[in-house]
């Protein structure tokens, strides 16, 4: 079966992957920019070298990181630096929150071999991991408010509020350190090192509190006994992709998702471990000639029920309905994408080493009756279908789709173009239903905001102004 809609697009070649590596046909506005609302722009200086992380400490205020060592919390509006956290000796590679005492934590990784904890109110460091470390930190993830993992060589929990490691699994099998890791059950955490299989681990020791937390994986915390603290003890490994995975994500609170170089896109059942569907599984995923993965998977996102995915130079979208690949923009970018951000389904924005973003205006505009119950259920194994001469799909659950097949104006409309980084965009971040944040390998990080709404605030403001003025006139 061809792919749903491609033909709007592209052609398919007799090898696909070795014309891919010769970006053609890339979308040029047509209109101008007069459909792009993120025309107001603030640029930030405060970074000496590349920008890769930002983190949202809450409404008002942001922390990036990146290779100068130095995270800066930046409040936005007025946008201002609040303050610089030094501390750290080499580059920033994490930064997660936590809440402790009704505070909001920073707690920030490196590859100087150190975990830092910062108060974001008090702009001070208020602890250090570092004595049970001898290796780079790659990634942190929160497990709890008080107990988070750290990846690298091996996995380590620490616990902010008892200032102490608590437990940890040594990786003595495994070569190359965890590059990331997911939470996909309050008590499971897979992980991925760069090999073309992911380890899955259980974490024993949490117990279940009555309140639910915002992220619907159930309000745990850690209890613990001398006798029995929490321990980390592999579960299983998850081999499907040939080659390195890159990204994962998690869907729903029991299915996950994960990308590799191979250009699939597995969906995994948080609980059985197993396989629910496979996407874009190719045959000719890299390059004859330089031997480049063409199709890597960069990043996977999701929107109610349509999964978005960077793949290449451009981007897919699938209903996970049933598996269906309904849009896919081969050439988005003259570089790869770097991520993707959806933005209530009105704008889908791409982020590319060619350092450009570019604005879509998105077919995944819902209606309130139009919702996904989000259950993943396991497929039957004869409904599978061929997918460019060797590819499969599997069944995931049966909720209405929202695209109307075969209509041209469903597919996703390149509207803007944001042209001010001056290097490859390593992350974009939504910060309210108006407006994002990026940072670069320029040292930039920039707010985009709406335009229009920014103008009408100026007015409202300006107004105001005005009439105080005339009332303070003398008579």
């Amino acid at each position: 079966m061809p792919r749903a809609l491609r033909g709007l697009f592209t052609t398919k070649p007799v090898n696909e992957a070795e014309d891919y590596e010769i970006p053609k046909n890339i979308p040029e506005l047509e209109n101008g920019q007069r459909d792009n609302p993120f025309t107001d722009l603030q640029v930030l200086s405060g970074h000496s070298d590349i920008v890769r992380i930002i983190v949202s400490l809450d409404e008002d205020r942001v922390a990036t990181a990146g290779d100068d060592y130095v995270t800066i919390i930046w409040h936005l509006k007025p946008t201002r630096i609040l303050h610089r956290l030094r501390g750290h000796t080499r580059r920033i590679t994490s930064a997660i929150t936590t809440r402790a005492n009704q505070k909001t934590l920073l707690i920030t990784g490196s590859s100087d071999k150190t975990i830092r904890v910062w108060d974001t109110d008090k702009f001070e460091q208020i602890h250090k991991f570092s004595s049970e470390i001898d290796y780079g930190i790659t990634c942190l993830h929160p497990i709890t408010e008080s107990i988070f993992l750290s990846g690298g060589k091996d996995i380590v929990g620490w616990d902010v509020s008892k200032k102490k490691c608590i437990c940890s699994h040594k990786r003595t099998d495994d070569v190359e350190d965890i590059q990331q890791m997911l939470l996909v059950l309050p008590t499971r955490i897979v992980a991925a090192s760069g090999d073309k299989d992911i380890v899955a681990y259980d974490i024993e020791g949490l117990s279940q509190k009555h309140s639910p937390t915002s992220d619907d994986l159930g309000g745990y915390y850690y209890e613990r006994s001398p006798a029995a603290p929490p321990i980390i003890k592999r579960k299983s490994i998850l081999s499907g992709h040939r080659e390195g995975v890159i990204c994962m994500h998690r869907i729903t609170h029991s299915a996950f998702g994960t990308g590799s170089q191979d250009g699939a896109i597995i969906v995994w059942s948080s609980t059985t471990l197993s396989q629910l569907r496979v996407l874009n599984l190719r045959a000719d995923y890299q390059s004859p000639k330089t031997k480049k993965f063409v199709f890597k998977i960069q990043d996977i996102v999701h929107y109610h029920n349509f999964l978005l995915v960077a793949i290449g130079n451009g981007f897919s979208i699938y209903d996970l309905n049933d598996g269906e690949e309904v849009a896919y923009v081969r050439h988005a970018h003259r570089a790869e994408v770097c991520q993707l951000l959806c933005m209530g389904g009105e704008w889908i924005m791409t982020a590319s080493a060619d350092a450009e973003i570019r604005l879509w205006a998105s077919p995944l505009a819902m209606r309130e009756d139009e919702g996904w119950t989000g259950i993943i259920t396991k497929p039957d194994e004869n409904e599978t279908r061929a997918r460019s001469g060797s590819a499969s799909s599997r069944t995931l659950s049966q909720p209405q789709s929202l695209f109307t097949r075969g209509s041209r104006s469903q597919q996703p409309e390149l509207i803007g173009c944001l042209n001010a980084h001056t290097g490859p965009v390593n992350m974009i971040m939504a910060v309210d239903k108006t407006s994002f944040i990026s940072c670069g390998s320029d040292n930039l990080v920039i707010i985009w905001r709406n335009g229009y709404i920014e103008w009408e605030n100026r007015n409202k403001i300006s107004k105001k102004l005005l009439e105080m003025h005339v009332e303070s006139r003398p008579q």
